[in-house]
């Protein structure tokens, strides 16, 4: 209760868990019914999308605990965010179904001035400052939408078990175009 910032997050070390930070919601995760509830089921979906390992690594986990994971070593935090937006999103509140929200990636389209793929992959200091979360979450949510969970889900699991070198070769592998493409047609 003395913290007066509301937050969470979900982390490896040393071990899986979630830490809840509860106090009045900031605006953007102000838009749903339950926002605490709300709150542990996206960072509940980090948890999720970090540990799809395989039988090889979830023995590596088995021996060596949480901490070694390989997703650590290529999902970005846009990727993470994408994911938990969208989950957060399905039943038509989160931060997908905020128009105020939205108006950021609708603007920069407007304005021909919609970032590279890159530039949105983790947080910035600057103006838009969650646009790794807006962005992402409307791109991942146009991937499921346009490709299917079964091959988002794929992309996932190639990436968290370490199956490319790096995210855009995960992306060819499993979508069949690369990952640049894909954000130029999203």
């Amino acid at each position: 209760s003395s913290v007066e910032l509301y937050n969470a997050y979900y982390t490896s070390g040393f071990y899986n868990h979630i830490v809840l930070y509860a106090s009045y919601p900031i605006e953007s995760r102000n838009v749903e019914s339950d926002n605490l509830l709300k709150t542990f089921k996206h960072e509940l979906t980090h948890n999720f999308t970090y540990n799809l390992k395989s039988d090889f690594w979830k023995s590596v986990d088995n021996v060596l605990g949480d901490i070694i994971n390989p997703s650590f070593m290529l999902v970005t935090s846009g990727m993470a965010e994408g994911a938990t937006v969208t989950a957060e999103s399905a039943d038509g509140e989160g931060r997908l179904n905020n128009e105020f929200e939205k108006q950021s990636v609708k603007q920069a389209k407007i304005e021909g001035r919609f970032p590279k793929f890159n530039d949105v992959q983790g947080s910035r200091d600057v103006y838009p400052s969650g646009s790794f979360y807006y962005f992402n979450g409307a791109f991942h949510k146009w991937l499921q939408d346009k490709y299917g969970l079964e091959k988002y889900a794929q992309w996932w699991f190639d990436c968290v078990n370490f199956k490319s070198i790096t995210i855009r070769n995960s992306f060819k592998k499993v979508y069949g175009i690369k990952l640049t493409r894909a954000w130029q047609l999203f």
